[in-house]
């Protein structure tokens, strides 16, 4: 049997034995300590946490400029009727 067509077939299980094991009163309290809710800490989490991202020295890809369409300049029939040379 194929390892996907496997792990697909016992996702729900697998899931709820992770879930199972992870979310427990310690785990969801050591959550609410740990990121300052509960007991309230201000400074559990430090500011720079809260800052915006700093931008990297890479440039930004270059963007492909298209010209707009002309033929919406010609009078209604004409589009069809251009000549090509």
């Amino acid at each position: 049997m194929h390892l996907t067509s496997s792990i697909s077939g016992h996702s729900p299980s697998l899931f709820r034995v992770a879930w199972d094991n992870a979310v427990v009163p310690s785990n969801i309290k050591i959550g609410f300590r740990e990121c300052g809710i509960h007991p309230l800490n201000p400074i559990a989490v430090h500011c720079s946490a809260f800052a915006p991202s700093i931008p990297t020295d890479t440039q930004a890809p270059a963007r492909e400029v298209i010209a707009p369409s002309t033929s919406a300049l010609l009078p209604v029939g004409k589009q069809n009727q251009l000549m090509i040379l």
